[in-house]
Order: C-alpha cells, then sequence, then structure tokens
C-alpha cells in the first residue's frame, strides 16, 4: 500500500502550527471511518484487534512536516490478522518450544507433534476498509484544513 502524500504551498500569513494541528485534528476523525470498515471486513472473532493510531503528544504530531497515524492490528492475537489479508500456502505447523502442539477442537483437547495446515486464501480486511474510508478521512482533513485557514472570524460567523 502507497503511503498518502501531498506537497501545499502556504501563504505567508498561514500560523503553520494551526495549519498542522488542523491536519492532525482531520486525519484523527477520518481514522475512524478507515478503522471501522476494516473492522467490518475483518473476521468476527478478531475485529477487537483491528485499531486506528495518532500520535498523541501534540507537539510530536507533525516531525518534518509529517502527521503520524495507522490503522492496523494490535493486540495478543492480531497477527493472525495478517494471514487473512495475504492469505497462507499449505505448511506444517510445529510446536516452537516443547514437542507437543496442544489446542482445542470442538471442546477436545488435541496434542500432537505437528499439524499440516491446508493454507487459506486470502481474505483481505484493511485495503478494501483503505479504499472504503480513504474518501470519509480526506474530506474530513478538506474540512479541518478549510476552517483553520479561513481564520478565527470566518469560523465565527459560520
Amino acid at each position: 500500500m502507497m503511503p498518502v502524500a501531498f506537497e501545499l504551498k502556504l501563504r505567508q500569513d498561514v500560523d503553520l502550527k494551526s495549519f498542522f494541528d488542523a491536519i492532525r485534528d482531520g486525519i484523527e476523525a477520518g481514522l475512524d471511518a478507515i478503522r471501522d470498515a476494516a473492522q467490518a471486513n475483518a473476521p468476527a472473532s478478531l475485529r477487537q484487534y483491528v485499531v486506528s493510531d495518532t500520535v498523541a503528544d501534540e507537539t510530536a504530531g507533525v516531525i518534518a512536516g509529517r502527521v503520524g497515524a495507522r490503522v492496523g492490528q494490535k493486540g495478543e492475537n492480531a497477527f493472525v490478522l495478517n494471514f487473512f489479508e495475504s492469505g497462507t500456502k499449505a505448511h506444517v505447523i510445529r510446536p516452537e518450544r516443547g514437542k507437543f502442539l496442544v489446542f482445542e477442537v470442538g471442546g477436545r483437547t488435541v496434542v500432537t507433534k505437528k499439524v499440516a495446515h491446508p493454507g487459506m486464501p486470502p481474505r483481505p480486511w484493511l485495503e478494501p476498509g483503505f479504499r472504503t474510508g480513504l474518501p470519509v478521512l480526506e474530506a474530513m482533513v478538506a474540512d479541518h484544513l478549510n476552517a483553520a485557514l479561513a481564520g478565527p472570524a470566518k469560523r465565527e460567523s459560520a
């Protein structure tokens, strides 16, 4: 996935802190749309692991003209979402530690030395969520930027 980037030239009377604050605020508002769409596409049992993050510290949010934000997975079993996004080939699963794999299937405990996983086709959740939510994020950033560039007098009268 390609990062979203753009270049802007600003009038000299534009306050850069307000400008970047508006971008950050717009991204934070629009990021929820991407996260929500990605969660809707993710397997139901794993939706809790789909999160959105933005840089919390006001000054750290803009570093050399960059605003930090992401939608991805976070949590103990979140890595499994990567397999759904891109699929897997058939492979053998062996224990990382110890001699046996121990897991439950249908209420029964299974103990075995290896499992032949058949693989699975891709079931993308993040890319479709990004495509669905990106127009909302762009609109939110534009709204916040327009409000910041209008200045305090125009915002109050709106």
